[in-house]
């Protein structure tokens, strides 16, 4: 008999002034706190003030990779992200 594998879904939304970095140690305590590591995530952050995060930074690029294998999805914008869950 086979079984059926029920998936949740995950979604954290962080804010955050204009630190990225810092925005993404927080998610990750969070996803450790709450045992999110095997279910699927997807994260958005959203910065306060206006300016060009480190997108190529090792440690953004690891988070969206490690979010992405989850099956998660992985946003940030500046001031304003709008998104359909």
């Amino acid at each position: 008999v086979g079984k059926t594998k029920i998936v949740e879904d995950y979604y954290l939304v962080e804010l955050k002034d204009s630190d990225l970095l810092k925005a993404i140690k927080q998610l990750e305590k969070s996803i450790l706190f709450f045992g999110l590591n095997r279910v699927r995530v997807s994260v958005r952050v959203v910065l306060t003030k206006t300016y060009s995060p480190d997108v190529r930074n090792i440690r953004v690029l690891k988070f969206k990779d490690k979010i992405e294998a989850t099956g998660g999805t992985f946003k940030h914008k500046s001031q304003y992200l709008e998104d359909i869950i």
